[in-house]
């Protein structure tokens, strides 16, 4: 397709409100489905003097693969049939090892259990032997486990792309990112030798909070990507980022709510109360369903919408809003989030080539003439890719308002439509930008 330019028009669309659901129109634009491969490992040890029960039968807990079936259909859902699991399930009879070598005795686990549930007043996790074990903080030995399941070598086969590991007293993160250019996700960065993934610590006996690990996991990215500080920003009158759009709630930004983030609903006015009945302004919907032509729409909501106060229901809505679309806006922000969430890797650098040689600031070309250009984005990862036909290029144009040049992005061509030794581009990916900004 020949393009004589790129134009980018932002237009602000008249305030609307709806109070009523409104059928949707179905979108033909929904970004294709991506297929991912994710291991399940069930730390699930055998308690000698129990009968030889496993731990998640003794403590009455969700079987683990009950709970996955459930989290990868909310997941799929959630993300409107673009995430899609391929589960392998793999049990060790064990407690989590810590980094110091301790772990806790299968031998006398029950009989502390049974002494913590005895307890006239406090929850299990204030008797002592259990309290002690908390206050030690992270200390799951991930190295080890890195080892011990052999992940960086079967990433790179191509038969892992993300960890879930259920089990109690593990001491982990939530969770954390392993591999080339590791960075903060809700827990520390591990690099390694292989592509990023992601591995989720998921407590047996809270089986509500894996979706927001996720959750965290998912903002963590978004904040870097966007390089946003979230809601301080508003407190000092800079330009908010779409994520900080996204994630605005009724107390930061009063009528200006969308989705909140993981800990505040739209209309939450302390920590984790998704339960709040009070009803708030919000544009959920239009975001859901209308991103990135948004409408303006409103409607008035409360926590019926997201789910009565239910911690996965709650994060199942909360991933529903997410963008989801094909395409890049003008920055080159990708409108699927999944995208980013899932792949783990995001632009750091781009490189335009004109025949081979690279381009920094105004380059000459000739009427007619036909030139061979490409766009690398070197990636967080530190792997280098040819996005010419995966990122927005805009076109300079002269003092007569004429484009410089058409471009071919299939082909990989540019053709000069005017002699000059000052033309000009913009090429954007993720909020990166190379050439001459115009």
């Amino acid at each position: 397709m020949l393009i004589t330019a790129i134009v980018i028009a932002l237009t602000s669309a008249t305030a609307r409100t709806v109070q009523a659901e409104q059928a949707a129109t179905p979108r033909t634009d929904i970004a294709p489905p991506m297929y991912k491969k994710l291991l399940i490992v069930d730390l699930d040890p055998v308690l000698p003097t129990r009968d030889g029960k496993k731990l998640q039968e003794y403590t009455r807990t969700r079987p683990t693969k009950e709970a996955v079936v459930d989290y990868v259909a909310r997941l799929k859902e959630a993300s409107h049939g673009i995430l899609n699991y391929e589960v392998t399930y793999e049990t060790l009879n064990e407690f989590p090892r810590h980094k110091n070598g301790f772990r806790v005795d299968a031998e006398k686990f029950p009989d502390h259990w049974e002494a913590a549930h005895a307890q006239p007043t406090g929850g299990w996790w204030t008797y002592p032997y259990f309290d002690d074990i908390g206050k030690t903080g992270f200390q799951f030995d991930y190295e080890h486990y890195i080892k011990e399941w052999n992940l960086v070598e079967r990433v790179n086969k191509g038969e892992v792309d993300e960890v879930w590991f259920f089990a109690e007293f593990a001491g982990a993160y939530e969770t954390v990112m392993v591999g080339k250019g590791a960075y903060w996700i809700n827990g520390i960065g591990i690099e390694a030798d292989c592509k990023p993934f992601r591995i989720n610590s998921i407590a047996k006996h809270r089986t509500d909070t894996p979706l927001e690990n996720l959750g965290h996991s998912a903002e963590s990215i978004l904040r870097k990507i966007y390089k946003s500080d979230e809601m301080r920003r508003s407190r000092r009158g800079t330009e908010m980022t779409t994520w900080d759009r996204f994630a605005a709630y009724d107390k930061v930004l009063p009528e200006k709510a969308v989705a909140g983030n993981v800990h505040f609903a739209p209309n939450s006015q302390n920590d984790y109360d998704w339960g709040n009945k009070e009803k708030v302004w919000s544009a959920w919907r239009d975001w859901r369903d209308n991103y990135p032509h948004l409408k303006g729409e409103k409607e008035l909501v409360d926590t019926t919408v997201w789910g009565n106060g239910d911690n996965l229901a709650h994060k199942t809505w909360w991933f529903s809003c997410f963008p989801h679309f094909i395409g890049r806006d003008e920055k080159g922000y990708s409108h699927n989030w999944w995208e980013y969430y899932q792949n783990f890797v995001h632009t750091a650098k781009l490189e335009i080539t004109l025949d081979g040689k690279p381009v920094d600031g105004a380059f000459a070309v000739e009427k007619g003439k036909t030139y061979d250009i490409k766009v690398f984005a070197t990636l967080t990862d530190r792997s280098r890719i040819d996005v010419t036909n995966d990122c927005i290029i805009v076109i300079g144009k002269d003092g007569n308002d004429k484009p410089y040049f058409a471009i071919d992005t299939e082909a990989q061509k540019l053709t000069g439509l005017i002699s000059t030794t000052a033309a000009k581009l913009t090429v954007w990916r993720d909020g990166v930008v190379a050439g001459v900004v115009l």
